[in-house]
Parts: structure tokens; C-alpha cells; sequence
């Protein structure tokens, strides 16, 4: 049985959604400390502190992905693939 048939994929896609979230937010965080890109230097200089944090989520957005890939979907999809009760069917052309 799968998701889509247990009636659970879409508690499963919003928790997954949830998470993602969180990790992205935690992401760029990390990322703006790491680069300097502080609350003093948006009161400071508004349209340099814009540009970095325009940077950071730009970055961020493709390490998620990455990331999001690595640990939901390819887990969901390589434990469907495992454990599915798919029979193989051979069809036969018919001449």
C-alpha cells in the first residue's frame, strides 16, 4: 500500500512541507551570520544588506533543493520502490 492509496499522502506532503520550511529558514540564517549580513548593516546600508540577503536565499534555494531531494524524495521514492506489491506484467504483441 502506498501513500496516495493509504489516504496519508497529503499529511505526508504537508509535514514535508513543514520541515522544509525550517530547514530553509535555519539555512539562510546560518548563511547571513556566516557572510556578515548582521541587522546593523540593514539599518546601516538597507540596499547592500537587500542585495547579500537577496544572495543568501538565492544560494540557500539550491542547497534545499539539494538537500530536500537527498532526504524526502529520494527516500520516499527508493522505500516505494522497496516495497511496493507491484506484479510485473510482460505483454505479448499480438501480430
Amino acid at each position: 500500500m502506498n501513500l496516495l492509496t493509504s489516504g496519508k499522502l497529503n499529511s505526508y506532503l504537508a509535514d514535508i512541507d513543514k520541515q522544509a520550511e525550517k530547514m530553509f529558514s535555519r539555512l539562510v540564517n546560518e548563511m547571513a551570520e556566516k557572510q556578515g549580513v548582521t541587522e546593523q548593516l540593514k539599518a546601516t546600508k538597507p540596499m547592500l544588506w537587500v542585495g547579500k540577503m537577496n544572495a543568501v536565499r538565492s544560494t540557500a534555494i539550491l542547497k534545499d533543493q539539494r538537500l530536500l531531494f537527498n532526504t524526502f524524495i529520494q527516500k520516499q521514492y527508493v522505500e516505494t520502490l522497496c516495497f511496493s506489491k507491484v506484479p510485473f506484467t510482460v505483454f505479448k504483441r499480438q501480430f
